[in-house]
C-alpha cells in the first residue's frame, strides 16, 4: 500500500485489461495539500504519490518487466485542472481511458480544455512503454496507463 503523509486517504482500483501486449493499470487518491491551487505544490505532491505507487507496485508484481503495471512505467505526465470537481475529473478520466470522442462540451470548456490536447492525453494513457497520466484538481488526483504485459 503506498503510504504518505500527503494522502488522505487511499481509494485503490486496478484495471487489469489485456490488449495486445498491454493491461490498463489505474489508481485513485484523494489528497491532502494545504493549498491545492498552488500548482508546484500539487505537482511535488502526485510526483511523490506516483513514485511511491511505483514502488509498490514493484514490490507486489516483481522487478521482472511485463508485469502490466505502472511497475513498467519510468514518468508520469501530470494535467492539472484545477477548476474540476473530483466527480468530474473521474468523467476526464474514464473519458481518457475507455470512451471515442470527448466529454461534454461544458466540462471540456470548464476544464479549458480543446480537442487537440484531450488527443494529446489519450495518446498518453495509451502507450505502454511512455510515461503515464495523472489527472488532478489539486485534491484528488487519478493515474492511469497501459503498462506492458
Amino acid at each position: 500500500m503506498v503510504h504518505s503523509d500527503i494522502v488522505k486517504k487511499i481509494k485503490y482500483e486496478s484495471h487489469h485489461v489485456k490488449i495486445m501486449g498491454a493491461s490498463n493499470d489505474f489508481s485513485r487518491f484523494d489528497l491532502k495539500i494545504p493549498n491545492p491551487k498552488n500548482q508546484d505544490s500539487v505537482k511535488s505532491a502526485t510526483t511523490q504519490i506516483w513514485k511511491n505507487l511505483v514502488k509498490d507496485r514493484e514490490y507486489q508484481h516483481g522487478h521482472g518487466g511485463y508485469t502490466g503495471t505502472f511497475a513498467e512505467k519510468d514518468d508520469v505526465v501530470i494535467a492539472y485542472f484545477p477548476t474540476l470537481s473530483n466527480d468530474e475529473i473521474v468523467v476526464f478520466s474514464e473519458n481518457v481511458m475507455f470512451e471515442e470522442g470527448e466529454p461534454p462540451k461544458a466540462l471540456m470548456n470548464k476544464a479549458r480544455l480543446d480537442s487537440e490536447s484531450l488527443l494529446k492525453m489519450k495518446e498518453v494513457f495509451s502507450s505502454k512503454y511512455g510515461p503515464a497520466l495523472g489527472i488532478t484538481n489539486g485534491s484528488y488526483v487519478e493515474f492511469m496507463g497501459m503498462c506492458s504485459s
